[in-house]
């Protein structure tokens, strides 16, 4: 189909993939570690409630629903992103 070996497939579209990897990793750690220590800190406040219940909504909810979600919030009703 595309007359190339898999090897030169993958490495081709390996820089794209590591960077879509890096970026979400920093914003993981950017976002949740402080928000995790915020809720240690504040332990059985609302705060803390809070963090607990976007944790596990976060772990609950499929990617392709959340995701969109996210389009229709952002690109059509905010009109932020190009649709």
């Amino acid at each position: 189909m595309y007359h190339k070996d898999a090897g030169s497939l993958i490495l081709e579209i390996l820089p794209n993939t590591l960077q879509l990897a890096v970026v979400s990793l920093v914003l993981q750690i950017l976002i949740g570690v402080p928000l995790g220590v915020v809720a240690a800190l504040k332990r059985g406040s609302w705060v803390d409630g809070l963090v607990r219940v976007f944790g596990v909504a976060g772990h609950a909810i499929p990617a392709f629903w959340l995701g969109l979600v996210l389009i229709i919030v952002f690109a059509v009703q905010l009109r932020l992103l190009p649709s």
